[in-house]
């Protein structure tokens, strides 16, 4: 049987980049590949995505993944997560092109970032 730890009740500390994914942001974004680029933008933004098919992805905040984690004790990778748990944290995107999709779902998250911090 698995084990967990309490559930904590306190603040969560915000995601920041590391030196490995700071790395990895700039070849992303530096990359000629328009779908490197879109997740390179979503992970500059602290976003997450999650792929199910061709055109369609969840764009998530990573701020909301670690907030699940610290509070639950348990570990929650990205591809983990089903469409179930992405309708309750993440925005759905859209497109013609894998690329476009992801930068519909990061376009949506940004937009309900800034009206959260306009509250």
């Amino acid at each position: 049987m698995e084990q967990h730890q309490a559930p904590i009740q306190g603040p969560v500390e915000q995601w920041k980049p590391c030196e490995a994914d700071l790395a990895l942001i700039g070849r992303l974004v530096a990359s000629t590949d328009e779908l490197d680029q879109a997740y390179g933008q979503a992970y500059l933004n602290g976003c997450f995505v999650h792929e199910w098919s061709e055109n369609l992805c969840a764009v998530g905040e990573l701020d909301t993944l670690m907030e699940l984690e610290l509070r639950s004790g348990i570990e929650v990778g990205v591809n983990d997560l089903t469409a179930g748990d992405c309708v309750h944290l993440a925005f759905p995107g859209s497109g013609s092109t894998r690329a476009e999709s992801v930068l519909d779902g990061l376009r949506q998250v940004l937009e309900n970032r800034e009206a959260r911090d306009r509250q």
